[in-house]
């Protein structure tokens, strides 16, 4: 079902068990093209449909000068280039704290090209603040709210660049290496 900014989303962040049920939640963010581009007269090759797809705009084989949505791919949610980091916070942010609240950890990963809009979607600006601010509102609200536990908060922003690993809290960690430790899980830790 689409939303009214080109959204289209499944239903992982509806309902407590929706969360647990699932460890990786996919979402694909299409931003908007830059003054430059439209300038230029570029123009955009891929849409968002529905049912959480993304694909692109056929000439139609009738000749008739339509174009055909074409599905390319499908995602757990994708959101179009009007779609506000509210909208993606509300997707992705607010089902990662509700398990964080329950004592699990959680994960926000950005991915994408240079310019593709990582930063926007994940630090915004103060008038729409991105999904890390929003998420970190929100932990601190929720542990407000809980007068029975108490809190430990770790939290950790890298970025991979050119397949070298920086920590962005900490300018002295720069060329990180994953390593294998003794977490009694068996995971990886920087």
């Amino acid at each position: 079902e689409m939303g009214e900014s080109g959204t289209s989303e499944s239903t992982w962040g509806e309902g407590e068990e929706s969360v647990q049920q699932t460890s990786i939640f996919v979402a694909v963010r299409l931003r908007p093209m830059s003054e430059k581009e439209i300038h230029r007269g570029d123009t955009t090759v891929w849409a968002v449909g529905p049912d959480s797809q993304i694909g692109v705009y056929d000439k139609s084989p009738s000749g008739s000068g339509s174009k055909a949505f074409v599905p390319k791919h499908r995602f757990d949610a994708v959101f179009g280039p009007q779609a506000s980091n509210a909208e993606v916070h509300a997707c992705i942010g607010r089902p990662v704290v509700a398990t964080v609240l329950k004592g699990f950890n959680g994960t926000v990963f950005a991915y994408g090209v240079t310019s593709s809009g990582k930063t926007h979607t994940m630090m915004g600006s103060a008038q729409d603040p991105g999904v890390v601010t929003r998420v970190i509102r929100d932990l601190f609200q929720g542990f407000c709210g809980d007068v029975n536990h108490v809190f430990r908060v770790k939290v950790s922003m890298m970025e991979i660049y050119n397949e070298v690993l920086n920590d962005l809290l900490d300018a002295s960690r720069t060329n990180l290496r994953v390593q294998a430790r003794g977490t009694g899980g068996g995971g990886k830790v920087v």
